[in-house]
């Protein structure tokens, strides 16, 4: 990257570059501006007129390039008896048959709910009238700007970008569906228009030439037929994206007004680059959805399925779903300083114990034959998962049972990281608001790390003496997954990862200060966070500094160790805790190793750094930026688009390496190589489904 720099610092004083300023313009009250299509012949006079007695009307008629040939604002002393002053009449003879276009808005901003009618005569004769037309529009006035070319060979030309995007459905005033419009204008006249070019159902123009060199506006609104789209909106205008210094598709000078870094792609560290989350992809609007470059967000997509009990039919997770929503938001936001946006999307049919095919849920083959006719999470995943959200969304399916029939576990969360299952249903009335909330955090925990080492709660979970500890203060406790985790500080939200550290619990030893592995906290107590390392000790002079050797099974152990010999019912004061919520990882959970890409010449090392490849949790989005910018269209309907199409499409060349069967079983077995450094072992901690994915096994799990 650093070459292309130099280079292109070496031939910028050869650039003009004019203004082109970006811009960023929030909009309060973006209401539906209103466009037609007819048919007009060649030589006729036609006269359009608008009618309202209390709203100032705008007209503009646009050719089939959507090139504007005739404008009027207030019909001054062509108004018929009818008009009021403020109406507008425009009269028109074109020279070519053809279909046009009208398009009629307020003359002022955020008029919500206004309408006026709009009548055609052709060559005197009344021939349309189009009663009760919304009146709406937004205009926002911009710099002037210059898509000129310059400099060729060295750059033939320059990217403009102009979005106009709805905000959004978790807002108060926003919009409850994202489809918006615009154009561009120079003074009165229309040059430039678009429908949905940009994310999802919003609006995008890019200019690779032409120029606007006063009086510039980007006019926007919601879609004429979609009164939901009426709301708050965004218009964004990034120019100069030559100097885009991290390669996220913005650019530096956007990049300081949108307050992200000019530096890093990720500015926030959620995973999610900054482009879709300021910008979207094809098929999610993700600033609709919620989304802000420079706070971490977590969205989570919830289907479910029912049950009778007795008189009642429930909805597993949905019955308690305002509880549970309210609680693990507060419990983000207190703790980690995370935005979490849940969806509560599909209901995916019934389960019962008996009388049903559909008993239980779970993904591939369990070590034990499932249920041939139960619901498969893996299967039926590109049926019911929105697909477009691949990458970005996590998936809670909630269920009566998982495994088996008869399983009365809680939950299981998958790797990678982006499935789990909520399997409540199987209780009395469906399972409570409180073991909805304890499980749904505690599964998603295992997405955010929570998962490496023998110990994958942190403190207990393995059947030994870490079980049910009475120091560590979290929701991956099974101690404390049902009933909340005890209060360090007033205030604490008692559905949260620990957030123990040596202010809020004085009372403990915090002296230990090895680090290993990577972890930045090392626990209370004199005990290391997840210090199981089996590398086939014999003493402890295998060991990292601090750790003892437990010769019976060659794991590097805490100097706790006489812990473990004491059984389960070991007092407290051989417990460990930490603070979790420090190493949380949004991004990919340690399972994306891409490294394993570099070792096996998939792609080179140069190519990582300077192309590297967008991932999100352990799946793979796209190759390189312009791939990143249309993976919602692409990723998750991947195999779909192959069985479909007869022929090599290039829409397919930039992933298509990162699906083959090879390059999964690379990614596949750096994985388990990361599991079998921390301790795991297949069969016992983890098995791959009959379709070739990693499965951990959850050994112990609250009843």
């Amino acid at each position: 990257m650093k070459k292309y720099l130099v280079l292109l610092a070496l031939f910028v004083p050869l650039l003009v570059f004019g203004a082109n300023t970006p811009e960023v313009t929030d909009i309060t009250n973006s209401s539906r501006l209103y466009r037609t299509q007819f048919y007009l012949y060649a030589g006729s006079q036609y006269k359009f007129r608008t009618y309202s007695s209390t709203d100032d009307t705008v007209i503009h008629i646009l050719n089939s390039s959507n090139s504007q040939v005739a404008y009027n604002d207030d019909c001054g002393t062509d108004c018929d008896a009818q008009q009021s002053a403020w109406c507008s009449t425009i009269t028109y003879t074109p020279t070519t048959s053809g279909y046009y276009y009208g398009v009629m808005r307020h003359y002022s901003n955020g008029q919500v709910g206004k309408t006026a009618t709009i009548k055609a005569f052709r060559d005197g004769s009344l021939v349309s009238t189009q009663p009760d037309r919304p009146l709406g529009g937004y205009k926002v006035s911009t710099d002037i700007w210059d898509a000129y070319t310059n400099g060729a060979p060295l750059f033939t030309f320059r990217h403009l970008h102009f979005y106009y995007l709805n905000r959004s459905k978790e807002e108060a005033g926003g919009s409850t569906v994202n489809d918006s419009v615009m154009y561009l204008m120079t003074g009165n006249t229309i040059t430039d228009f678009n429908d949905d070019g940009g994310a999802d159902l919003s609006s995008k123009i890019e200019k690779t030439s032409g120029s606007c060199t006063s009086n510039c506006k980007i006019l926007g609104g919601a879609h004429y037929l979609s009164p939901q789209s009426e709301g708050n909106a965004r218009v964004v205008l990034d120019t100069e994206t030559i100097l885009d210094l991290d390669g996220d598709g913005l650019s530096a000078s956007l990049e300081t007004i949108l307050g992200t870094s000019s530096q890093n792609s990720d500015s926030d560290g959620d995973g999610l680059n900054d482009y879709i989350e300021t910008l979207g992809t094809a098929d999610i609007l993700l600033p609709w959805e919620g989304s802000s470059p420079v706070e971490k967000d977590v969205f989570v997509e919830v289907d479910y399925f029912g049950r009778q009990i007795g008189a009642n039919y429930v909805n597993f997770f949905v019955n308690h779903e305002q509880y549970i929503r309210d609680q693990l938001t507060d419990s983000f936001d207190r703790h980690g300083d995370i935005r979490l946006h849940f969806d509560i999307d599909d209901h995916l049919g019934d389960m019962a114990d008996t009388g049903t095919t559909l008993k239980f849920a779970m993904k591939g083959n369990a070590p034990a034959t499932p249920d041939p006719a139960a619901y498969y999470l893996g299967s039926m995943m590109s049926t019911d998962f929105t697909q477009t959200r691949s990458g970005i969304y996590h998936w809670v399916v909630a269920a009566n049972r998982h495994s088996s029939a008869t399983n009365e576990s809680s939950g299981i969360s998958y790797t990678p990281g982006n499935r789990m299952i909520v399997s409540l249903g199987w209780n009395a009335n469906g399972g409570s608001e409180n073991k909805y909330a304890g499980t749904t955090i505690h599964e998603m925990g295992h997405a955010f790390y929570y998962n490496f080492g023998p110990d994958k709660h942190n403190g207990n979970g393995n059947g030994d003496w870490r079980d049910n500890s009475i120091l560590h203060r979290s929701i991956m406790n099974y101690n404390n997954q049902f009933d909340g985790v005890p209060v360090n500080v007033p205030g604490d939200n008692i559905w949260r990862y620990s957030t123990d550290n040596s202010t809020n619990r004085p009372e403990l030893d915090w002296s230990y200060t090895n680090v290993i592995q990577g972890w930045t906290n090392t626990g209370a107590n004199g005990c290391i966070v997840d210090p199981y390392i089996n590398n086939g000790c014999t003493s402890d002079a295998n060991c990292a500094a601090g750790l003892v050797c437990e010769t019976s099974t060659g794991v590097c152990q805490s100097p706790k160790l006489a812990c473990k010999s004491a059984g389960a019912g070991a007092t407290s004061t051989c417990d460990c805790t930490f603070e979790e919520w420090p190493v949380l990882d949004l991004t990919s959970g340690g399972q994306m190793v891409m490294s394993a890409f570099v070792a096996a010449g998939v792609i080179s090392a140069e190519n990582e750094r300077e192309n590297p490849v967008f991932g999100l949790r352990g799946v793979v989005i796209a190759e390189n930026l312009e791939d990143l910018m249309n993976s919602g269209a692409k990723y998750g309907k991947l195999d779909e688009y192959r069985k479909s199409s007869s022929e090599d499409s290039s829409e397919l060349t930039a992933n298509e390496k990162f699906y083959t069967e090879e390059n999964k079983k690379i990614a596949r077995d750096a994985y388990i190589s990361l599991l079998e450094k921390n301790g795991y072992k297949e069969n016992e901690d983890y098995y791959i489904t009959e379709d070739n994915e990693v499965m951990l096994i959850e050994k112990s799990e609250k009843k």
